[in-house]
């Protein structure tokens, strides 16, 4: 254990690089010059596919490409095996910390996200030891899963579409939306789960662009910009195809967000809302570095999006969020996007949604630093008669990144809806 920007800690720090597996598989075209600073003290990390240089004596000649800083209580703070929410990612930091910064080149930065943030891990690693994670959930057993996967065509404003979605299980309908740049892989865990599928029918599909679902003819022609009609518009069309009457619709990040326009639009087809990191206004999100020609979004997206997730979650499942949002289409996130956080706003509107005709439940992590649990705080206090269940030590993934501990906090919530329905009938 050594104290972060000191000789010792340099050291070790250069050893623990050298022998990291996924530095040496993630770094090979890496290039850039990073400048750490903690107050006073800073330090010269120069990589070239390794750290080829590193020096904790630096003059006002030395070049640097981009340059993290922060005060010493913050550096610390994100040095914790565990550290406090919005100190456990260096992104998280970034938008909720007001004091440190990235200076220099944002677009290198952001380039060499996925290296950098790895390297932050591993400096963590240097002053408190590994990370303590929690333990994966296994996976079903061998042979061919309870899960089907089926087509659906489908015409909405005039286009047609080829909308990928699986299901499992019986019973009342569970209609599941995935987050921004995904697809119902993230359902995956969900969907096998047994105790869910006993008492509901578990309906996933891939919004179109994303996932198995084609984009409409002619795509090639236009820039993808998801908005609030299309999304709450198709989401209704696909639920009425399916013959979904009363069901209950659960969506995370932009699919929470919708879920509360669905309530507002169509008490008729959903029965009750379940929004996870879900709020009524998320603004901030929006940067050009997700969509660029200098810019790998397969590698800086889910780099970004990784630090969303909690600091205990299982790491398979960390890495399965970050495998999905690494294949998602050119511009879909960005796209996403440009619905989550500019086209997005109902904070003068979720007042209109009527409770009693479909309850409304927010659910949302402690570590989410984009949709926080103040952001869903305000946003229940906005709708007479909405619940707000927090969930600690999950971060804005909570269905993919800890799916045991997800499904503590679900099935009441659950439970709670049906016992709400049997009620008023």
């Amino acid at each position: 254990m050594s104290d972060f920007l000191s000789a010792a800690w340099l050291e070790a720090f250069r050893a623990a690089a050298d022998a990291d597996p996924e530095l040496r598989v993630i770094g090979t075209r890496s290039r850039f010059r990073l400048l750490l600073r903690s107050g006073d003290a800073q330090c010269l990390i120069v990589f070239d596919a390794r750290i080829s240089d590193a020096s904790l004596s630096i003059s006002i000649d030395d070049a640097w490409d981009f340059g993290l800083s922060a005060s010493p209580t913050t550096w610390q703070r994100f040095l914790e095996s565990t550290p406090p929410r919005h100190h456990h990612d260096l992104f998280a930091m970034w938008m909720r910390v007001s004091d440190f910064r990235v200076d220099g080149d944002r677009r290198l930065f952001m380039a060499s996200a996925r290296v950098v943030r790895r390297l932050s891990e591993l400096a963590r690693e240097v002053v408190s030891g590994p990370s303590a994670r929690d333990r994966h959930q296994p996976g079903p057993a061998l042979g061919v899963e309870p899960v089907t996967g089926r087509y659906l065509w489908l015409e909405f404003e005039g286009r047609r579409y080829r909308v990928y979605y699986e299901e499992a299980g019986t019973g009342r309908p569970l209609l599941l939306l995935h987050t921004a740049g995904a697809d119902s892989r993230q359902f995956m865990h969900m969907l096998n789960d047994a105790d869910l599928a006993a008492r509901w029918r578990l309906i996933a599909f891939d919004l179109p662009r994303h996932g198995r679902s084609m984009p409409p003819e002619g795509w090639w022609q236009e820039e993808y910009h998801l908005t609030t009609d299309f999304y709450a518009g198709f989401t209704a069309a696909f639920a009425t195809a399916l013959g979904l009457q009363g069901t209950i619709a659960l969506g995370c990040s932009m699919g929470g967000e919708i879920v509360l326009e669905l309530a507002l639009r169509r008490p008729d087809l959903f029965a009750a809302v379940v929004g996870c990191e879900s709020a009524d206004r998320v603004a901030g999100r929006r940067i050009s570095w997700t969509h660029h020609p200098e810019v790998n979004e397969s590698e800086a997206v889910p780099a970004w999006v990784d630090g969303l997730v909690a600091p205990r979650s299982p790491e398979l499942h960390r890495r399965e969020t970050w495998w999905i949002y690494s294949q998602a289409g050119a511009a879909v996130f960005n796209g996403d996007i440009d619905f989550y956080s500019t086209d997005w706003n109902a904070q003068d509107r979720v007042g209109g949604i009527d409770t009693s005709a479909c309850p409304v439940h927010l659910m949302t992590g402690d570590y989410d630093y984009s949709c926080t649990l103040e952001l869903s705080q305000a946003t229940v206090e906005r709708i007479p008669g909405a619940r707000l269940h927090p969930m600690p030590g999950l971060g804005h993934f909570p269905i993919t990144e800890n799916p045991p501990l997800f499904k503590q906090y679900l099935l009441p919530v659950l439970d709670e809806i049906e016992e709400a329905s049997k009620r008023s009938t």
